[in-house]
């Protein structure tokens, strides 16, 4: 798995030892439902906790509007035609942040997951039946901010956990 994302790494022209957030979704700056604003907030707080950290962002999604982050590397890939590139895209991540405030099902955890990225999501909807708390990934209280990001540190923490969590993601789906 550390090769894979190294290459990936590389691929993308990303730095070896940053830390990946993605955000995938359809209109994810338009959409309010997918929650990008909570997404965007957790980046900036995780960046003030962790500013001797350099750190990523990926996001991709189709639709209106496009979002920077101030002083953090983003990218973003508005249509995704290779699902090769998409599995690149969701390896090259170290978590995968779904903050929707309802989903049928979530598609894009089910991918992360399947690709040994840990997803950090709200305990809402569709995300309970794919999300396993604390075996897949993490499981935020529903619209907490504040729970999100423990989340994505707590994810980001412990490398045996983090492995655990990769594992777990990958033989679930």
């Amino acid at each position: 798995a550390e090769q894979l994302k190294a290459m990936v790494v590389e691929r993308l022209g990303l730095k070896e030892d940053a830390t990946v957030l993605l955000f995938g979704a359809f209109g994810p700056f338009v959409e309010e439902n997918k929650g990008f604003n909570d997404f965007e907030e957790v980046v900036k707080k995780y960046r003030e906790k962790n500013l001797q950290r350099d750190l990523v962002v990926i996001t991709f999604g189709s639709g209106l509007g496009y979002k920077t982050f101030s002083g953090i590397y983003h990218r973003h890939f508005e249509s995704i035609k290779s699902n090769e590139f998409l599995r690149i895209i969701y390896s090259a991540a170290d978590i995968a942040v779904v903050a929707s405030r309802v989903e049928s099902f979530c598609l894009v955890a089910a991918e992360a997951m399947a690709c040994g990225t840990p997803v950090v999501s709200y305990d809402t909807s569709g995300l309970k039946d794919v999300v396993d708390h604390e075996i897949t990934g993490y499981r935020a209280k529903c619209f907490d901010v504040g729970d999100l990001l423990f989340g994505l540190e707590w994810v980001l923490g412990n490398i045996a956990t983090y492995e655990k969590l990769q594992v777990s993601g990958i033989e679930k789906i």
